[in-house]
Formats: structure tokens, C-alpha cells, sequence
């Protein structure tokens, strides 16, 4: 049992990547749609985590009347479900029980749920970009049915770069929680 003033590294670090995964899905573009140059200028509508729970996607256009006239429309079409948006409830939720097991006193304890928290939230991350995507496809075919791709590849449904820094994130911050539990069972009699 760690007294409640030890804050060794393996604590420290995990929860610092806990938050930084946590605000990096929650403020940056995670899922979302990116369209061509035939799309009536509607070039991209995107998610980040907050938008996924909210519901409600940022959308970007080129400025023309066109895209001014399918803003309102595109913005409505794109709007998330429940079952998106629980997804995107539940991911929070488990990157905020990942912040908070560094509180729990006992550092094997500790650990333990550290590394089974980063799992959960490894699943959770990749089940709500999946969610996102697909439901964004659809708005993606009314604004540009001629172009067709996968995850991030070219126009299209998909995921953003902060989609991969996230599992990145989730990843290390599993590996940290198991180093220290390795190290806890180095230091146990």
C-alpha cells in the first residue's frame, strides 16, 4: 500500500496519458467525412470526441452559395444517433475511469486497473471511430456519391490522424500501466 503522497513515475505517467488521450479525442477532429472538389462545396465534416457526444458535426465549405444553401441540410443529415453518441458517452467515460485509478491507493491495484481501463478504452476508441464513420457515410454519399474510399484513404467516411495518436496514446499508456505492474511483482517478496 502506497501512502496517499507517493506519486512515483508509473502513477504520474499514467494518468498524464489517460488526459492527454482524453483531450485529444475530445478537441481534435477524430471521425468524420472528407469530400472532393465535385461536392457542391462541401469539403469536410468532421467529429471530435465532444462533437460525438454532442452530436452534432463540424462541417466546412468552400464559402460558395451552393454549399451556404446545403450547409443547414448537410449539418441536420449529420447530426448523430443515439447509438453513436452513447459510444462517444462510454469512451469518455472509460478515459475518465483511467484518470481517476491513479487515485486508488495500492499500487498493485492501481495497475491492474490501469491496464484494464487501456484496454477498454483501446475498444472503446476504435468502436465509436468505427460508429462515426459509418454513420457519417451516409451524409457522405448525398454530398458526393462519385468518390468511394476507406478509413482516411482519399475522399470519403473515415478517421483522422487523431484517431491513430489516440490508440498511440491508449497503447503506451497500457504499456506504462504494465511496467509498473511488473515492477510491483520485482518488488513483492
Amino acid at each position: 500500500m502506497d501512502s496517499p503522497g507517493d506519486w512515483s513515475i508509473g502513477r504520474v505517467a499514467v494518468g498524464v496519458g489517460f488526459l492527454v488521450t482524453l483531450m485529444v479525442f475530445a478537441l481534435v477532429p477524430y471521425a468524420g467525412v472528407s469530400c472532393g472538389v465535385g461536392t457542391q462545396g462541401i469539403s469536410r465534416i468532421c467529429f471530435s470526441g465532444w462533437r460525438v457526444v454532442a452530436g452534432v458535426p463540424e462541417v466546412s465549405s468552400a464559402g460558395n452559395q451552393t454549399a451556404i444553401g446545403l450547409y443547414d441540410e448537410v449539418q441536420r443529415m449529420a447530426t448523430l444517433g443515439a447509438g453513436p453518441r452513447m459510444a462517444g458517452v462510454l469512451t469518455t467515460l472509460v478515459l475518465l475511469a483511467g484518470l481517476l485509478s491513479v487515485l486508488l491507493p495500492d499500487r498493485r491495484r492501481r495497475a491492474l486497473v490501469g491496464l484494464a481501463v487501456a484496454g477498454a478504452a483501446l475498444v472503446m476508441l476504435i468502436v465509436t471511430a468505427a460508429v462515426v464513420a459509418s454513420s457519417a457515410g451516409g451524409v457522405y454519399h448525398y454530398v458526393d456519391a462519385d468518390s468511394t474510399s476507406w478509413f482516411g484513404i482519399g475522399d470519403g467516411p473515415g478517421v483522422s490522424a487523431s484517431f491513430w495518436l489516440t490508440i498511440v496514446l491508449a497503447l503506451v499508456t497500457s504499456w506504462i500501466a504494465l511496467a509498473s505492474l511488473r515492477t510491483d511483482a520485482d518488488l513483492s517478496p
